[in-house]
Parts: C-alpha cells; sequence; structure tokens
C-alpha cells in the first residue's frame, strides 16, 4: 500500500518523468504528505513504527527519483527545501 500511494507522485509528471506537468500539485501533494506524517508522528505506537517509516522513506525516494529526472532542477529543488523547512522544522 505504501508503494501505491507513493507512487501518486508520478502523476505530476509526464511518462518519462522528465517534465513536471503540475508544479502546484506535486508542491501540495509533497507537503500534504509531510504534514500528515508530522501531524501521525506522536500517535504512533510500536507495533506500527516500522510501517509507518517505511511509507517515509518510500516517499522521499519516489519524490527524489522523480526530481533526479527534471530538466530544471535547481528551481524545483529551492521549492523541495523549502516545503522541507516549513513542514519539518
Amino acid at each position: 500500500m505504501s508503494e501505491k500511494i507513493s507512487d501518486l507522485v508520478y502523476v505530476y509528471f509526464n511518462e518519462n518523468a522528465d517534465q513536471l506537468l503540475n508544479q502546484e500539485g506535486l508542491k501540495n501533494f509533497i507537503r500534504s504528505g509531510l504534514n500528515i506524517l508530522n501531524k501521525e508522528w506522536n500517535k504512533i505506537d510500536k507495533w506500527r513504527i516500522n510501517k509507518f517509516l517505511y511509507i517515509v522513506r518510500v516517499l522521499h525516494k519516489k519524490s527524489f527519483e522523480c526530481l533526479m529526472n527534471l530538466k530544471n532542477k535547481s528551481k524545483i529543488c529551492e521549492l523541495i527545501n523549502l516545503i522541507y523547512f516549513q513542514e519539518v522544522f
């Protein structure tokens, strides 16, 4: 299920994942995911921690895989950096 949720990041890219189709959508998807994970972190019990951390790893991996294929990396990386800074810290 974590893989399916994190695969939604590809909705915002073309089929080769080298062009971002909807920058605002990607920004909102990543921001929402981080926001939800941040809210739920304190409620995680010891039996679900591995599943929780797995979805965090997979979501980050898929997001960065897509970003690595973009042609205009600097602008997108600045945007993602800002999102991580706002949501995590």
